[in-house]
C-alpha cells in the first residue's frame, strides 16, 4: 500500500538501492498517488457493500459468453451481490444478467452490490 526508495540503506546489498512500488496508493512521503489511490479506495467501498452476501455463502458461476463470466452471491434472504467480468483484452462485451444488460469494458469486472447495480468497473 506503500511504496518508496531506501537510498541510504543497505538491505539491498553494496551498492544496490533498495526501491518498492512506486506505482503504490500512498508514494514514499505518505501522500496520496492519485488516481490509483482514489480507484483502491472505490473498490475497497464497492467490496464493503458486497460483504453480507459475500461472507454468507458460496458464489454461483456462470459462463454467458466467450471470455464472459459471472459470479452471484445469492443468500436465502435474498440478499444479492454480483461480479461480472469480460476477461477479452481488446474487446467490450454486453452482458444481459437479470432485467438488466451491462457494458463491460476489455479486461475489467464490474460489481453489483445488489445484483442490479453496477456501482463499480475495474477499467473505469
Amino acid at each position: 500500500y506503500h511504496g518508496g526508495t531506501n537510498f541510504d540503506r543497505t538491505s539491498g546489498g553494496p551498492f544496490i538501492a533498495t526501491s518498492y512500488d512506486f506505482d503504490a496508493p500512498l508514494d514514499e512521503f505518505g501522500l496520496l498517488n492519485q488516481p490509483k489511490w482514489g480507484h483502491l479506495n472505490d473498490l475497497h467501498k464497492a467490496i464493503k457493500l458486497c460483504e453480507k452476501a459475500l461472507l454468507s455463502v458460496d458464489p454461483t458461476v456462470t459462463w454467458p459468453g466467450k471470455n464472459l463470466e459471472v459470479h452471484e452471491f445469492k443468500t436465502n434472504t435474498g440478499v444479492c451481490s454480483a461480479f461480472l467480468a469480460n476477461y477479452d483484452t481488446k474487446y467490450a462485451a454486453t452482458i444481459k444478467y437479470g432485467d438488466g444488460q451491462y457494458e463491460l469494458p476489455p479486461w475489467s469486472v464490474s460489481i453489483l452490490p445488489n445484483c442490479k447495480t453496477a456501482v463499480f468497473n475495474t477499467a473505469r
